[in-house]
């Protein structure tokens, strides 16, 4: 049987990427061989299709990062024709807050900024009966942490969560099981080790998350892709 593999698309560097790695990672083995792209220091694939194929790529998360896509950073112009490109490539994709955002900026979306940092945790409200949110009921609780957010998705996705503070809080591609999602669904409360600007999200608030979840029916969705 060949390799079948869940790429990783690494926004990060130090202690903190290793741990949103190992999180993502713990979703998807053993059924799938983890392969980690560390777009801000290692070469970035030029050809998603040809790459994806060679390499087994059964689907695709595209992580969170210390930066935004507004910011002129010469990594993220080299990383957001890669991200297009695996679009087109057929595989499922979750692209989380920086990733969601690089999803759109790769795409020809709009990305706003807010006023201050949100770091919290929300009650999302589901617009869309989604394979992602199985077993959600009309909302579900979940980490931020972000300042710049979503204002127009990319010609194609549908909106299909929200929050009074942000519209796009998740898009899907019309049809396909392509996806951002500005919260984090890969964090729990060892996140505030590599990284203390969690610090106001308290332990119990973390105890509510329901990210996993998420996660989790996003490795189903994977597998059902995969055969």
């Amino acid at each position: 049987m060949s390799v079948r593999r869940i790429a990783y698309v690494d926004c990060l560097e130090g202690a903190l990427a290793d741990y949103c790695f190992e999180s993502v990672a713990g979703y998807f083995t053993p059924e799938f061989e983890p392969l980690r792209i560390l777009a801000m220091s290692g070469a970035v694939p030029t050809d998603a299709g040809r790459w994806s194929v060679e390499n087994g790529i059964a689907g695709m998360v595209i992580g969170g990062s210390c930066y935004s896509p507004l910011d002129d950073e010469p990594w993220i112009r080299r990383i957001e024709p890669f991200v297009a490109g695996c679009v087109g490539a057929g595989f499922p994709i979750l692209a989380i807050c920086f990733g969601h955002e690089l999803l759109a900026s790769a795409l020809d979306g709009k990305l706003g900024r807010l006023p201050e940092q949100a770091i919290t945790m929300r009650d999302v409200e589901i617009l869309v009966d989604d394979p992602l949110f199985a077993g959600f009921g009309p909302a579900m609780r979940q980490p931020v942490s972000h300042s710049v957010y979503v204002e127009s998705p990319p010609s194609g996705f549908d909106v299909i969560a929200s929050t009074a503070e942000c519209r796009v809080m998740a898009m899907k591609q019309h049809g396909r099981p392509v996806y951002g999602v500005q919260f984090h669904p890969e964090v729990d409360a060892g996140i505030k080790g590599p990284d203390p600007t969690w610090g106001p999200v308290s332990d119990e608030e973390f105890a509510e998350t329901e990210g996993p979840a998420v996660m989790r029916n996003f490795a189903q969705i994977v597998q059902r892709s995969a055969g």
